[in-house]
């Protein structure tokens, strides 16, 4: 069951994570290293592997974790990063050798497959960047840094007076720093609280439009428990077919895996399907053409 998954899962990363850490933790004592090299070291592995700290609110995570979604991972990501600036030159060295090689990792793979043909997004401000695209499946190869580094170049980009935020066609338009704020927030919180959440406003990821009543939180509810890679399997077969369905199969490695259509796709659809049900006549619409 889940329990089982999440159990195996959690031994085998623990276990990577021990022998990585004894390792180096050999050659640090070698190298003469100091202790808070070492301590930097051990750090900015469970960082790097997604363990991150709260600081003074550890005890607080089982009841954060209520509100936002693996809050502990979400932390890790700018906490691996800050050791780029750590006092040791050993943990630094260490820090740009391994997110520097992913990095560039992702960054060749993207640019493999955009020479193969896929579709690939190479402004961060843009919410498909970092992912490989093959038709309406989004596959994100960032490991978590992609929706931080989106942020911040949105924020960085408004701040320097430019257009922070650019569009599924194209146009760049403005976005308050607050409202990129909210969106980041929201992409992490909990299932129970997103639901809340989506439901006040009446919407959910996407733009679907969500009615504030019995069935419709019930049904969201249900989604949303369903295992991840569940969902996933089952929006790639609907949105893509059969064919795609070994795409999901990326969640099981812990790649994100998302499958919907861009907002204007979804209505040039409509507008497509009105067409040829005879409801709208192109003559009628010459912007259509």
């Amino acid at each position: 069951g889940v329990k089982q998954s999440e159990r195996a899962f959690r031994l085998g990363l623990g276990g990577l994570r021990y022998s990585l850490q004894k390792d180096y933790y050999k050659a640090f004592r070698r190298g003469g290293q100091s202790d808070e090299a070492i301590e930097g070291m051990i750090n900015f592995f469970n960082r790097a592997t997604g363990r991150g700290t709260l600081g003074s609110w550890n005890k607080e995570g089982p009841v954060l974790n209520q509100i936002f979604y693996a809050v502990r991972l979400v932390a890790s990501r700018p906490q691996a990063v800050a050791h780029l600036f750590h006092k040791s030159n050993a943990v630094r060295m260490l820090a740009a050798r391994d997110l520097l090689g992913y990095a560039g990792l992702v960054a060749g793979g993207l640019y493999v497959a955009k020479l193969a043909g896929a579709d690939i997004e190479t402004d961060p401000r843009n919410a498909n960047w970092g992912k490989l695209r093959v038709g309406d499946t989004r596959i994100d190869l960032t490991a978590g840094f992609g929706p931080i580094i989106r942020f911040a170049t949105r924020v960085s980009t408004e701040a320097a007076g430019g257009k922070g935020m650019k569009t599924d066609i194209g146009d760049f338009r403005d976005i308050e720093i607050k409202d990129a704020l909210t969106q980041f927030l929201e992409t992490k919180l909990a299932p129970a609280v997103g639901i809340a959440v989506d439901v006040a406003k009446g919407e959910a990821f996407g733009g679907r439009k969500l009615r504030a009543d019995w069935y419709t939180v019930r049904t969201e509810a249900l989604n949303r428990a369903t295992p991840l890679f569940v969902q996933t399997m089952v929006e790639t077969i609907r949105e893509s077919g059969w064919p795609s369905a070994p795409l999901a199969l990326g969640e099981m490695v812990g790649l994100g895996t998302m499958t919907y259509k861009a907002s204007n796709e979804a209505i040039f659809d409509m507008i497509g399907d009105d067409i040829q049900g005879g409801f709208i006549d192109p003559d009628d619409y010459p912007e259509l053409k």
